[in-house]
């Protein structure tokens, strides 16, 4: 115990058949050895033994009964022992997680033999992932093998390695036949181990274990590779995608091979987080650049660092690129176009415009050469750079004779020198506010394999473009032509786009499309929106495919074709904000394809046509600011979605009848004048609802219809800025209820029971409330337990736990819908920090001490609290109170978030870093100017969404930093606060004060603020 004091060293105890508590307090033999030793040694070195083993008696320890399999306590000493002594490979940055996904997927301990593989990006840690594992788990095997590069090495020489690792003998001059019978013979009725690593073709797996029968029970195989198509032929028990580093073990990573150290030094923080940002977490890239930047000055740091935005380092590149290698002609090719072109595009976007795409696409996420975020393709920035330095490297001093432009400075010297030749397939120009460019038919004219064009330009400019009237570009081979701010009256006269997929000219300065009749048989979008000088478009009988079109915004159009109805394949009509628009063509009874339509703030479309129930697969309907619908709107039975704000479509004169929409999931009819009870006999009848938006309706208590608790689905409703004085009992009974907006009620006086699935509420500006600081102190003590909101608490635990496993350990805090904090979450207003927080003070920051052992068993997670107010003075970002058009058919409204309240939190100590940061936003615009009063924001973060390397047992700090903004305007916040909720069991233990509460609530909350 000595040295386990003075020198650091570990000691592990073993009761071997005697019991912890004779240890602790000397009885049963050890007392009895005491009594002997008393005649015979010195009584103080005596009482020191006493002394050691009472303190050791509270160490880690294995107790191993008289009547206990030995060797199961003997595996577990092994595994602590392995775990302490950091087994090579062990240190390595963010390891210890992964094994631990690791183990929870090969299943260690079951009699099966399971194959897992191990798949990643080139560079990522596979290797070394796969290394450490086999070095932690190897022991527990007859036989172990690693097979470092199999698909380097030759087969005969890989199979002769498997058998001397397993057996221990010599093989040589056998074939590959030969080896594999070899491999039969020797390995069937043993349990063993094999790691089989970098395979690019399944038969080199064929070759080694082509069947799991050859192994004895418990074996285990484990595969890494770049492909995984390949692991799932193989017919792979599971797969374990390596991912990353995240931020913080980017940071340690690079700052080992920069520094030596643990982190950056001062003066090269700002240089070392723009080399974390470039490497986006791939281990390779960030101990390649460590060690070339270790010892250099941060002039030479900053000089690489530029050079890095413009060509790759080779040692990186070459990995990468191996990947790269091994693609097939067309898949290479897709590959290219994705790096230079359509990274962050939509996935099935780019399907459409890349010809065989979809199944490129596959192979590329297959081989780790893209990822999917929210059906966006994605490509690691290295990756992208390679390809996009495939391309250069072609023709790198003549930038015209290549096969993609998307270099501003190489487009612009191109079309200033006419360098192009037919080389080139793909342009990208964007431009800016300051840029002016011409293009010339002489510059295009040799273009003949031109497939894709795009200029863009910021919306806030004007057109940056200069053409003649008379200009032209080659058209026969384009698939794709994007131009914003168009600058001609037509497209050119020998324009043909036999092959175009997809026409989007927004904010150009159009007139009409084309002359005379064009076949284009492919076109499948065309996007206008914005063309304010638009006054007609073509007849639809040239476009028989076409699925969308989008007109938003072209005021100047009159009338729509009537051969707009049809086209068989159309999905998506948008035609929002043509404020001339008279009047839409009867729809005839055969319109099975539309699923889309958009006709908000068609300000002088008077009504539309009984025959709209025509459009019978409908499932998305915009009807803001339109005055009159047809009656039978309810035989629109596929419709999911129907936005009518500000209409009459709801309304005690209106013939129209909700009843019979069994689809529908999401209404919105905010701004609609609701009084007499208007929508009363509907709303129950529509079972599938789950959002329902009844803000600023002019809504009484009585005119809430009572039968909304048969809305059994529903998951958001918003009730803001109506008259009434007390919410509706019914809304207890809603069971899925996630959010409830009740802000700006300023007539409301009570709140009823709500129901326990409740995660958001937004009650901010309720001023009639402040009269009844009880209710409000009611719905506060959410997180105490002597109300009736005791089992939220209980709610949010089983509630994380669920949607964690969901996730599978995805990170929380973010809900799909409106970007709201998971758990519970409140905003209300007129009140001071709650009574249950016991400390106040000023300021939006605060600091805690965590006690020790602070994460046990008994922890929930962490209550949150800031006291805020808007601010007046200029927007941070003037462009974030704008609002963004939007094209894509499913954003039919633009539903933005200017009311945001964020909290971050931060370890602080050794393990410095970031935890999370937690989200609550609305669509309220409301400020300062307006009256609003001190809002306090209190919400929930669960215990399980903290990570595993911060539940630590040791006292740390933790700082809590709130912000937020109106309308782009900061909040000031006056007061915050960070407290521990707890779920106390059999304890009277205080968070803070573990030795003096008596505290015996079952549940508990306790609070710093600061």
């Amino acid at each position: 115990m000595e040295c386990r004091k003075e020198m650091g060293q570990i000691v592990l105890l073993v009761f071997y058949h005697v019991d912890r508590p004779d240890v602790h307090v000397q009885r049963g033999s050890f007392g009895e050895a005491f009594c002997i030793h008393k005649r015979d040694v010195d009584e103080k070195k005596v009482q020191r033994w006493r002394d050691a083993l009472t303190k050791a008696a509270y160490i880690s320890s294995f107790h191993v009964p008289e009547d206990v399999n030995e060797s199961t306590i003997i595996e577990k000493i092994i595994d602590f022992v392995n775990r302490e002594l950091k087994l090579p490979g062990h240190n390595l940055i963010g390891i210890d997680g992964r094994l631990e996904e690791l183990k929870s997927l090969i299943g260690i301990g079951s009699y099966d033999v399971r194959m897992l593989g191990v798949w990643g990006l080139g560079g990522i840690g596979k290797t070394a992932i796969a290394r450490v594992f086999y070095n932690s788990i190897s022991y527990q095997f007859d036989g172990a093998s690693f097979l470092p590069s199999v698909c380097k090495q030759s087969m005969p020489r890989v199979q002769k390695e498997l058998l001397s690792d397993i057996t221990g003998l010599s093989y040589e001059g056998l074939n590959v036949d030969e080896g594999l019978n070899k491999i039969k013979e020797e390995l069937q009725k043993k349990k063993i181990l094999i790691v089989v690593d970098d395979v690019d073709c399944l038969s080199q797996l064929k070759d080694l274990v082509p069947n799991r029968d050859w192994l004895g029970g418990g074996s285990r195989i484990i595969i890494t590779t770049r492909d995984k198509h390949l692991l799932l032929e193989h017919g792979v028990d599971a797969i374990y995608e390596v991912q990353g580093l995240d931020l913080e073990e980017s940071i340690h990573l690079f700052s080992l091979y920069a520094f030596q150290a643990r982190f950056p030094e001062p003066a090269y923080r700002e240089l070392s987080q723009n080399i974390v940002n470039y490497s986006e977490g791939l281990p390779l890239a960030l101990k390649v650049l460590g060690g070339f930047l270790f010892g250099k000055s941060i002039y030479e740091w900053e000089s690489i660092l530029y050079k890095l935005k413009h060509q790759s380092v080779k040692e990186i590149q070459d990995v990468l690129q191996i990947s790269y290698d091994r693609l097939d002609y067309k898949t290479k090719d897709i590959f290219l176009d994705i790096a230079c072109f359509f990274k962050g595009e939509e996935r099935e976007f780019v399907s459409r415009i890349l010809d065989g795409a979809e199944k490129a696409i596959t192979d590329l996420y297959n081989k780790s050469l893209l990822t999917f975020s929210n059906n966006k393709i994605m490509m690691h920035p290295l990756l992208q750079q390679m390809g996009q330095g495939v391309v250069h490297q072609a023709c790198p001093q003549e930038p015209g004779k290549q096969s993609r432009l998307w270099r501003s400075e190489d487009v612009r010297r191109i079309l200033r020198q006419n360098e192009g030749i037919d080389a080139i397939e793909g342009i990208v120009l964007k431009m800016s506010a300051a840029e002016r460019i011409a293009f010339t038919t002489k510059a295009f004219k040799m273009m003949n394999k031109l497939r894709l064009l795009k200029v863009c330009r910021d919306h806030k400019c004007g057109s940056m473009v200069h053409v003649s009237t008379d200009f032209e570009f080659p058209s026969y081979e384009l698939r794709y032509l994007h131009w914003d701010g168009y600058p001609l009256e037509s497209l050119p006269s020998n324009f043909h786009g036999e092959k175009l997929i997809e026409l989007n000219l927004q904010n150009s300065e159009l007139r009409g499309l084309w002359e005379g009749r064009k076949p284009l048989e492919k076109l499948k979008v065309i996007n206008l929106s914005h063309s304010q000088q638009l006054i007609q478009i073509p007849d639809f009988s040239d476009t028989p495919n076409l699925q969308s079109l989008i007109l938003e915004g072209c005021t100047n159009l009159e009338n729509i074709p009537s051969s707009i109805w049809d086209l068989d394949s159309l999905v998506n009509l948008d035609l929002s904000r043509c404020s001339k628009l008279q009047e839409l063509a009867e729809i005839p009874w055969n319109q099975y394809s539309l699923e889309y339509l958009n006709l908000a703030f068609c300000t002088n479309l008077e009504s539309l046509p009984e025959s709209l129930s025509n459009l019978k697969c409908l499932k998305t309907l915009n009807v803001i600011g339109c005055s009159k619908l047809p009656d039978n709107l309810g035989s629109l039975e596929c419709l999911e979605k129907l936005y009518a704000s500000s209409s009459e479509l709801i309304s005690p004169q209106s013939d129209s009848s909700l009843a019979g929409l069994c689809s529908l999931k999401v209404l919105d009819v905010h701004g609609t004048n609701l009084m007499q009870r208007a929508i009363s006999g509907d709303i129950g009848s529509l079972y599938s609802l789950e959002e329902l938006n009844l803000s600023y309706c002019n809504l009484t208590e009585e005119e809430i219809p009572d039968d909304i608790c048969c809305l059994y689905s529903l998951r958001v409703l918003d009730l803001s800025g109506n008259r009434f004085l007390r919410v509706t009992d019914a809304i207890s009974q809603l069971s899925e209820l996630r959010e409830l907006g009740l802000r700006h009620c300023k007539s409301l006086l009570e709140i009823p029971k709500l129901p326990s699935s409740l995660r958001v509420l937004d009650a901010h500006d309720c001023t009639g409330m402040k009269k009844s600081v009880w209710q409000w102190q009611r719905l506060l003590n959410s997180f105490k337990p002597v109300l009736q909101w005791q089992r939220q608490l209980n709610c949010f635990k089983s509630a994380f736990l669920q949607e964690i496993q969901e996730m599978k350990y995805r990170r929380l805090l973010s809900l799909p819908a409106n970007g709201v904090s998971q758990g519970f979450s409140t905003v209300i207003s007129g009140i001071e920090i709650p009574d249950w927080i016991s400390h106040k003070g000023i300021g939006s920051e605060v600091t805690v001490e965590l006690p020790l052992k602070w994460y046990d068993k008994d922890f929930l997670g962490l209550a949150l609290c800031c006291v805020y107010i808007p601010q007046q003075g200029e927007p941070l970002d003037k462009s974030m109170d704008e609002p963004k058009s939007s094209t894509s058919e499913n954003a039919m409204v633009n539903i933005t978030q200017p009311y945001h309240l964020g909290c971050e939190l931060t370890f602080l100590d050794d393990e410095i870093g970031f935890l999370d940061h937690l989200s609550c936003g609305s669509s309220c615009q409301c400020d300062h100017n307006d009256g609003v009063l001190d809002s306090a924001w209190v919400t929930y973060y669960s215990n399980v969404a903290i990570k595993h390397k911060y539940r630590s047992y040791k006292s740390s700090h933790l700082k809590a930093s709130f912000r937020g903004h109106v309308n782009g305007k900061p909040v000031k916040v006056k007061k915050c606060g960070i407290g521990l909720v707890h779920v106390d069991l059999d304890r009277t233990s205080h968070a803070f004060q573990a030795q003096h509460s008596t505290d015996q609530l079952r549940l508990k909350l306790v609070s710093h603020v600061s």
